[in-house]
């Protein structure tokens, strides 16, 4: 078994010669960051302190520790210089010293300690990268000293996983991808042969947990991770290199085509979510700045894995934009590969993604994620993302189906909240989630879709979430001027069911694309139905009477995330409502349907908030009493602002009024003006499979409105 983890003799001759000769290469400029990492290594005080708290000086050094071993190494294998393996040399022999005499961290979370961080998932972050460096160093350290640097660090921190916390190593989740990754990369390299069969199959080597399980469970056919995008990037740094480690040292699992390569999937998913600068949506709990263009901290996965996905699909150009994107490449034969790829290629100017369907659960039959993208004449992309799959693991799930979250381009237009935390910010609940985190983030009315009597949707109980999920119903991209999706979420509250619909149409009378939603409830009792919009900017225009308070703001409510919004106004539209906001410079409006008995309310989230641990950020609410409903928004991008210049232009919409005509158990039926007098109607199906069938709804007034298939569209002008 070879003991040189990623890097081969035969490679590293390869690999020395390209960052020496190749200047101007994607590989000599990453090559040469590293080796400026080890240099600077080689002039940093070795400190080997206690264990401490999520972000302090001790997390950080022995991050920082475990690092500098990683480059050291790295930079040895391929230049040869001892002076690197000295200093690496070095610090795992303070480690001999020092790890012995620890205690476990005192944990400020759920999740065990280790030995040098307050969670056992930093250990294993720690190991993953000590034992790769250690790998390329083996032949530099004495026989004497590889046996004390495994007895009394590597092999101690291995048994702290299996041994002492064997439920977090057999655990199906993205802990469990770093356990098994770290403890068999560690045997991999420390030829300890029984650490590897139990985090392929488990500690009881029955395949219902370990690796494989990990990948057949936590991932969709398409790719899409369970606990969403924020972990899916996580979980990719362990997951790559543990692939890469079996496919270099133990080919026979065939580990990347495993599941019909899965894990290649789970980068392509990650990539077909992004945004058009890469950027990540924020579902479940995520940080709004996670994009598959960084490469580092966490995100270092997305250098890991575009580089060995590529040794495995020369021929994706996605691969090839992202590694342009992020201006770095993987230290081993793969980056190289990639480099030298990349400098050849032309026409690798963006990414290239489309209108997509992403379904959720292991087997693709628990709901999906559903993306609808549109590109302007200007270039711009608006992307319209609806949540329409699983609850995504009771742990980092939030009560959101059927949310919508809408970008112009890579601005939000709807926004997510994401979660509240500070990762490793000590002010900040000892980097932690906070307690606001569970209080408001996860909750439905921090979310664009409805909540149903001011509770959350399955009323916060993460084990019942995890058994419902959504329903697809439409989804249709292959008309580009329009584009619909549409699922059922039934079950989430005791007597109402929710379908939501949404479409993107593209039509000369619009600046924009236009995005039309209709939020359907059917119910057998009378209800209070509230639709928030939460998203950035300053408010500049409503349309209707309404009632501020300059004085005095009280929360919206007690329980479910409503205590900590203040509200601010309300109003009581009675013929048409319209919301418009300006952000950055870029009008934005939401026009909708209205009875008698609407109401709106508005105001910023942030009340009963004592450590100022959420953002202020503005929302308004559509509140809606009744049995069955039908809420039929049409949001409109239009005119510009341009402050300096002090210029504005159509700073109104061209949407004039929104109506929903008829709706019964087979469709709805919403219409909806314009300024130059041209009027769409929309029908949409209720029915399953409802692709050949016909439908008759009548409306109020005794008009009858009949289709075929899943919806029509019918403009009609003056």
């Amino acid at each position: 078994m070879t003991q040189s983890l990623f890097i081969t003799d035969s490679e590293a001759a390869i690999l020395k010669k390209a960052a020496l000769e190749e200047k101007n290469t994607l590989f000599a400029k990453s090559f040469a960051k590293l080796k400026d990492k080890a240099d600077k290594a080689l002039q940093t005080p070795i400190i080997v302190p206690n264990n401490g708290i999520a972000g302090g000086y001790e997390h950080t050094t022995h991050m920082h520790n475990a690092s500098m071993v990683q480059d050291l190494g790295n930079v040895y294998k391929i230049l040869g210089d001892v002076k690197y393996a000295e200093q690496a040399t070095k610090i795992l022999q303070k480690y001999v010293e020092v790890y012995p005499t620890l205690d476990l961290a005192e944990s400020s979370t759920e999740n065990p300690p280790g030995r040098l961080f307050h969670q056992i998932l930093n250990d294993q972050m720690w190991l993953i990268r000590v034992v790769e460096g250690y790998s390329y160093l083996k032949k530099h350290i004495p026989v004497d000293l590889q046996k004390e640097i495994e007895e009394k660090v590597l092999i101690p921190t291995c048994e702290l996983m299996i041994t002492d916390n064997p439920d977090r190593f057999d655990i199906i989740h993205n802990h469990g991808i770093w356990a098994v990754a770290s403890v068999a990369i560690a045997g991999i390299v420390m030829g300890q042969d029984k650490y590897i069969a139990p985090a392929l199959t488990g500690l009881k080597q029955d395949g219902k947990r370990g690796f494989l399980a990990q990948l057949t469970r936590l991932y969709s056919p398409d790719g899409y991770y369970e606990e969403g995008p924020y972990y899916s990037r996580f979980a990719l740094w362990p997951m790559f290199l543990f692939a890469e480690a079996l496919d270099r040292h133990l080919p026979e699992y065939d580990i990347y085509n495993f599941r019909d390569c899965i894990i290649k999937k789970a980068l392509t998913c990650l990539i077909d979510l992004s945004l058009p600068n890469g950027r990540l949506p924020s579902l479940n709990d995520a940080y709004k700045a996670t994009g598959i263009h960084i490469t580092e901290g966490p995100c270092i996965g997305f250098l890991y894995s575009v580089a060995l996905s590529f040794k495995q699909r020369p021929d994706n150009k996605k691969l090839l934009w992202l590694a342009k994107k992020q201006d770095v490449v993987m230290i081993n034969i793969a980056g190289y590969q990639l480099s030298k790829a990349l400098a050849e290629a032309t026409d690798i100017n963006d990414l290239s993604v489309s209108s997509k369907e992403i379904v959720a659960g292991k087997n693709g039959d628990q709901g999906a994620i559903g993306i609808l993208r549109n590109t302007t004449k200007d270039g711009k992309i608006f992307t319209t993302i609806m949540s329409y799959g699983s609850h995504g693991m009771k742990e980092h799930g939030h009560f959101d189906a059927l949310s919508l979250n809408i970008y112009d381009h890579e601005e939000e237009i709807l926004t997510d909240y994401g979660c509240a935390r500070w990762a490793n910010m000590e002010e900040k609940s000892g980097g932690c989630y906070t307690a606001e985190n569970y209080s408001y983030a996860k909750h439905s009315i921090a979310h664009n879709t409805v909540v149903v009597d001011k509770a959350t949707h399955h009323f916060s109980d993460g084990k019942r979430a995890e058994r419902l999920h959504c329903k697809k119903h439409i989804f249709d991209a292959s008309d580009p001027n329009f584009q619909i999706m549409s699922a059922c979420a039934d079950g989430y509250y005791l007597d109402t069911n929710m379908q939501r619909t949404c479409a993107v149409l593209v039509d000369d009378e619009f600046e924009n694309p236009l995005i039309i939603d209709i939020f359907r409830l059917d119910s057998q009792n009378d209800h209070t139905y509230d639709l928030p919009f939460h998203y950035i900017g300053q408010p500049i225009h409503y349309d209707f009477p309404a009632a501020c308070s300059n004085t005095v703001c009280r929360p919206l409510g007690s329980a479910f995330g409503y205590q900590h919004l203040w509200q601010e106004g309300h109003g009581n539209p009675r013929v048409k409502f319209s919301y418009t906001w300006l952000n950055k410079e870029q009008f934005y409006t939401v026009s909708s349907a209205v009875t008698n008995n609407t109401q709106v309310l508005w105001g910023k989230i942030g009340s009963n908030d004592p450590s100022a641990n959420l953002r202020n950020e503005p929302y308004f609410i559509i509140r809606q009493t009744g049995r069955d409903h039908i809420f039929a928004n049409i949001l409109e991008t239009h005119g510009h602002f341009n402050e300096g210049a002090e210029i504005c232009t159509n700073s109104s919409p061209t949407i004039k009024r929104v109506s929903v005509l008829a709706y019964n158990e087979q469709g709805k039926v919403i219409q909806f003006t314009t300024k130059n007098r041209s009027t769409f109607t929309l029908m949409v199906s209720n029915l399953q499979n409802p692709a050949n069938l016909e439908h008759n709804v009548m409306s109020i007034r005794n008009r009858l409105y009949s289709w075929t298939g899943s919806y029509k569209l019918v403009k009609k002008t003056s």
